[in-house]
């Protein structure tokens, strides 16, 4: 398992809200300058 879903595991096992979720998947698709937004 890659240090990538093994964050991911944690993260969903801690429920998290949708802005974690958004920033999870902001760092593993979306170029780093639309991550602040």
């Amino acid at each position: 398992m890659s240090k990538l879903e093994e964050l991911a595991n944690k993260l969903f096992n801690m429920k998290p809200d949708e802005k974690l979720i958004k920033t999870l998947k902001g760092e593993v698709m979306i170029p780093s300058k639309d991550i602040k937004k």
